[in-house]
């Protein structure tokens, strides 16, 4: 940071009893090659010793801020909290399982600079366990991409699948972020908050791999997919977004959405997770019957698209 001036890249870390794991994210952050930023901790009333943690970075290192809030306002509204007190003209999430490789803001900050019509940027990443040994690598492309917020709207939408990235893969500008997580969704909060930015403007994507994606079982994901948490937030997205004047995709594309979605509901109740059965809402409403129904739709379309189109 430059004297009294305000950082370029506020980075993130929003966290709650992660004490194992922060000192690695905190140490990713300071080993960034790009250093004008500022690293935000916002605690949200952990009862294990994360203060203690981090506070050994606060006097080493004036960049480094540490907030905790009195009481637990749940994960949405502590990563809002996060944009709140983000001074920087860019965000940078970090959660506090994973870690940025040390280029990871220095490109990405590149790429919307050389881009002014760019509003977000994000990068492959590399999934590990908990030891941070490597499982897989996910990407948007495997190719650099510059493309329309709109392009990858339709694309992550009619696909069910969030391409863009976790918050530790994802840039953005503050300004175009600054409405917030929209607190209605608990497992795919971060992609509706890339679909509202990109509405805005331009994506860049770099397949290099810039971040590491920690999977564990105390993550929030793990619960998530556990409950009905995971399927209402597929189905809460595809009503929110599936009429927006520019999707512009046929009623034949958005049922066939609808029942990959539902196909989705079904696999978690009857499939479970860990062989564990969900029990959801939404599932036993649609249930077997709907996966036969899911069933004779695709032999339907598949009999249209090779005999009579």
């Amino acid at each position: 940071m430059r004297g009294s001036e305000l950082p370029a890249v506020s980075i993130c870390i929003p966290t709650y009893n992660n004490a194992h794991f922060i000192s690695d994210a905190i140490e990713s952050a300071l080993a960034q090659t790009f250093t004008d930023f500022e690293c935000i901790v916002i605690d949200n009333c952990s009862t294990d010793n994360t203060q203690k943690v981090v506070a050994e970075y606060l006097e080493r290192d004036k960049r480094i801020k540490y907030i905790s809030n009195e009481t637990n306002v749940g994960m949405g509204e502590n990563f809002n909290r996060c944009l709140k007190y983000a001074s920087g003209e860019y965000v940078k999430f970090l959660c506090a399982d994973d870690l940025l490789k040390p280029l990871c803001l220095e490109n990405l900050v590149r790429m919307i600079k050389e881009n002014p019509s760019v509003v977000l940027a994000s990068c492959a990443r590399q999934l590990t366990d908990s030891s941070l040994t490597h499982t897989s690598t996910l990407a948007y492309s495997k190719r650099p991409e510059m493309l329309t917020g709109i392009e990858v709207i339709k694309r992550c939408f009619i696909e069910c699948k969030n391409l863009i990235g976790e918050p530790t893969a994802v840039l953005f500008k503050k300004k175009d972020g600054m409405r917030g997580f929209d607190l209605g969704y608990r497992q795919l909060m971060d992609l509706e908050m890339w679909f509202h930015i990109l509405e805005k403007g331009d994506f860049a994507f770099t397949p290099e791999i810039l971040c590491l994606f920690r999977q564990h079982e105390g993550q929030r994901t793990k619960s998530n997919l556990a409950t009905d948490a995971a399927i209402e937030d597929e189905f809460r997205i595809y009503y929110d977004y599936v009429n927006k004047d520019y999707m512009n995709i046929s009623i034949f594309k958005k049922y066939e959405v609808k029942y990959t979605k539902a196909f989705f509901a079904w696999k978690q109740q009857y499939s479970g997770i860990d062989k564990a059965p969900v029990k959801t809402n939404i599932s036993r409403n649609f249930g077997l019957p709907l996966f036969y129904v899911f069933l004779t739709y695709h032999k339907l379309r598949n009999f249209i698209i090779h005999h009579i189109a």
